[in-house]
């Protein structure tokens, strides 16, 4: 046998035994990508005037925070301003979808904004609680595609009940931000 013959043929099987081994280290898997998700055209309107359903034309795209008007007297230390919030599905595809609130003014630390304490619920049953700025409510199922149909909201804003002047004369705006999302 040749030389170059013997090196073929205990090459042949030590590149096997490598091929072999490599194939037990290389580990192979599918790898699935999910999207974190679509933001879909949702509309939203709001008031608050107790017991209000939206009319077609209070409806606005959700990318602008809702504006409610509300009385000029500030509610006194403890009190509540109770406004309605409307969501509904412009996009073609079903939607899931969450409702926050923003400082529109923010000032720093001590706003008034801060101090609020937010209820947000839909036909009586709470979705969320808690102070303003962490508030977080993801309405249950989703939104039906091509405004099939809305939802209503009623959010509270409690004033802190605080016994010293300390809010006396403040005032903060609040805004209602919608965002929509595929599930």
């Amino acid at each position: 046998m040749s030389p170059y013959r013997r090196t073929a043929a205990m090459a042949v099987p030590l590149g096997l035994l490598v091929a072999l081994t490599a194939a037990q280290l290389v580990h192979r898997d599918d790898t699935t990508v999910e999207l974190a998700g679509v933001t879909f055209d949702l509309e939203a309107a709001g008031s608050a005037t107790p017991g209000w359903v939206p009319a077609e034309a209070d409806w606005h795209p959700s990318t602008r925070p809702v504006q409610v008007e509300v009385p000029d007297d500030t509610p006194a230390p403890g009190g509540t301003v109770d406004v309605r919030v409307a969501v509904r599905n412009a996009s073609g595809v079903p939607a899931a979808a969450v409702v926050a609130l923003a400082d529109p003014d923010p000032t720093g630390p001590g706003d008034l904004f801060d101090a609020l304490h937010v209820r947000i619920a839909e036909d009586g049953v709470l979705l969320a609680e808690g102070p303003a700025p962490e508030v977080l409510a993801a309405l249950p199922g989703d939104l039906p595609a091509e405004r099939r149909g809305h939802r209503v909201l009623d959010v509270t804003v409690r004033t802190p009940a605080t016994g010293d002047d300390r809010w006396a004369g403040v005032r903060t705006g609040v805004q209602v931000v919608v965002e929509g999302t595929s599930r």
